[in-house]
């Protein structure tokens, strides 16, 4: 039997308005790296730069989230942050707390918080 294990991936995507879907995969090639996948993709009225922080250590949301803006021109504009899932506690404390809103963070969302909470144990009859 053979066993493994990676590190914390997490997944966070970038609503963007005013920016076609060739676009968004143009940005996504731009920012994709070893730490981070990227996709571009049409979402209803909306695109999408999907991500997957493979080495958030490295690259965490407030990097990816600067990092796609400043491949954005004309009219185009982020306009919502979106984790899904959870984050290691540890990226969520290097990342400035003043930007939480902006990111689409919140002390929530941390797995840690999530294992501590009370109210989320399954109890017992």
């Amino acid at each position: 039997m053979a066993v493994g294990a990676r590190g914390a991936l997490i997944a966070y995507n970038l609503w963007i308005t005013g920016m076609t879907p060739a676009t968004a995969r143009a940005v996504a090639t731009r920012v994709r790296s070893h730490s981070l996948r990227a996709l571009g993709l049409a979402m209803g009225r909306f695109t999408q730069v999907s991500c997957n922080l493979v080495d958030p250590d490295t690259v965490g949301p407030a990097e990816v989230y600067d990092l796609v803006s400043a491949s954005l021109s004309g009219s185009a504009r982020i306009v919502r942050a979106e984790l899904v899932g959870l984050i290691p506690a540890s990226v969520l404390d290097r990342t400035p707390e003043d930007r939480w809103v902006q990111l689409g963070l919140s002390a929530d969302d941390s797995l840690e918080a999530r294992l501590n909470d009370r109210s989320l144990r399954k109890r017992r009859s």
